[in-house]
């Protein structure tokens, strides 16, 4: 971001934009102005929450040795000017777990994560990601065996690390018996970000279903037969 008055001819530009740090590693990034050329004789400021510091020429550098917080909003301007550019700062956390369960729509828990489930009964398929940041890069994958049902995305906009539980509506057949289901939730950072994205997958369940059927009915192959009179 910046800010572009008359009297600014150039902006300071930081370098990388924005700037991605796990929490708790080492962050830096650099501020300059005139591409860096040494006959530039600009003064630079550079303003963030814990100081506030001058450097005569075209280069400033901004570090920390640890990243200890998840909201910060970097400054560097031209002094007494009002050329100013504004570093975004994204500090993550990818989950540090992430479950998989099958819920009824009323909220109860089954026996188990994995049912016994009803043939043809609506069942909300839940992935459960505990302490990831920021919420709103996270995307969750859901998956039958290696088909996968559907990506879903975070509404949470918190910068901190937050527990975020998704559910996806999975009407229950008789192939369902025996299949296995998981989630995966995956890191959405950016070209600055950590690349392959940081994914964490949760553990398979084994769907147990339960099918219906008249006395002396088939019931088929797949299922545990529950017969009703």
């Amino acid at each position: 971001m910046y800010s572009l008055s008359a009297d600014c001819k150039e902006l300071p530009v930081f370098s990388p934009s924005p700037l991605v740090v796990k929490h708790g590693d080492p962050a830096i990034a650099t501020c300059s102005i005139c591409n860096n050329d040494s006959s530039c004789d600009y003064e630079l400021r550079l303003e963030e929450p814990f100081q506030a510091s001058v450097k005569k020429g075209n280069q400033m550098l901004w570090n920390v040795p640890n990243m200890t917080e998840w909201s910060l909003q970097i400054y560097c301007f031209i002094f007494d000017t009002s050329c100013t550019t504004s570093l975004e700062v994204i500090v993550y956390q990818p989950p540090e777990k992430v479950s998989m369960s099958f819920r009824k729509h009323s909220g109860r828990l089954l026996e188990n994560p994995s049912g016994p489930l009803e043939e043809d009964q609506l069942y909300c398929l839940q992935c459960e990601v505990e302490a990831v940041a920021p919420a709103q890069n996270m995307t969750v994958a859901f998956y039958r065996g290696l088909t996968e049902l559907s990506v879903m995305r975070s509404s949470a906009t918190d910068k901190r690390p937050v527990n975020v539980n998704l559910c996806l509506n999975h009407t229950v057949s008789r192939q369902d018996h025996g299949a296995t289901f998981w989630c995966e939730a995956r890191l959405e950072l950016g070209p600055e970000g950590p690349q392959p994205p940081p994914v964490v997958r949760s553990h398979n369940i084994t769907a147990n279903v339960l099918c219906e059927c008249s006395l002396g009915g088939q019931c088929g192959k797949n299922g545990v037969i529950f017969i009703i009179n």
